[in-house]
């Protein structure tokens, strides 16, 4: 048997000083629960099947529920042993990225008499190099094309980032902060023109150091701010900032060259 928790925080704040807009200014905030209880059973000393369910409010009201294979990479051995982590070694390079598409359609209706399809790629290419031990120094280039009909949207940016891994066990705790600039628009822009947007995120997590190769991340917590930049003719503004915790998150694979 297992449980599990985390908590999502968030605050943000909108500025509209503009003549394209009536809209009043705006600030949200919000606190997200999130528990998890299931239980594992291990058909071998490696394999096992996990099911769990979830929910985000209380008194307790599970939303989701799910069945999965549980893999075990290692065994454990007596007493504390440290781990030398080739991976994290002064000149290894370390690659990575996420790849997503999407697309939705929708039927011919009074809001669009002949239907209307939106479809989305985005890709984020990073590489990372070791300046010195358990120390990485990298970029991300995010990239999103959108289209519709009669209507395409699109988003780059540049992303560096800096993350020092801490411990000399193959599961490890890292910290980690990163800037991004990212530049928005759409064809035809409306007279809108694109968006610019900087910001500057400070991160937690685990890793674990899988074979001689490969790093598993999972981030913990974060912390960020950042700004929109829109054209002086609109003169609008728009800054935003938030933090984050949770005990499920997602994970990351890497791959480490010589």
């Amino acid at each position: 048997m297992f449980a599990g928790g985390g908590l999502s925080i968030h605050y943000g704040i909108v500025d509209y000083n503009a003549a394209v807009t009536n809209r009043s200014d705006e600030n949200s905030f919000f606190i997200q629960p999130y528990v998890q209880v299931g239980a594992a059973y291990y058909l071998t000393d490696r394999i096992g099947l996990e099911a769990s369910a979830s929910s985000n409010s209380f008194p307790l009201h599970f939303s989701s529920f799910g069945l999965g294979l549980t893999i075990l990479t290692g065994v454990t051995r007596n007493g504390p042993e440290g781990y030398e982590a080739p991976q994290t070694g002064k000149g290894r390079w370390v690659l990575g990225g996420q790849l997503g598409f999407f697309t939705q359609g929708t039927k011919p209706g009074v809001a669009y008499p002949e239907g209307q399809r939106t479809t989305e790629f985005s890709i984020a290419p990073s590489v990372g190099w070791f300046v010195k031990k358990n120390l990485l120094l990298g970029v991300s280039i995010p990239i999103v094309a959108r289209w519709q009909e009669e209507r395409s949207g699109f988003s780059y940016g540049l992303n560096p980032y800096l993350k020092k891994y801490i411990s000399d066990n193959r599961l490890r705790p890292f910290v980690g902060g990163d800037f991004s600039y990212q530049i928005s628009g759409n064809k035809p822009d409306g007279g809108y023109g694109s968006v610019q947007k900087a910001g500057l995120a400070a991160s937690a997590g685990l890793a674990y150091f899988l074979g001689d190769r490969f790093i598993v991340e999972a981030t913990l917590g974060r912390i960020y701010v950042d700004r929109s930049f829109y054209p002086k003719d609109q003169k609008m503004d728009q800054w935003s900032g938030g933090a984050s915790a949770t005990l499920q998150p997602g994970f990351s694979i890497n791959y480490v060259l010589d």
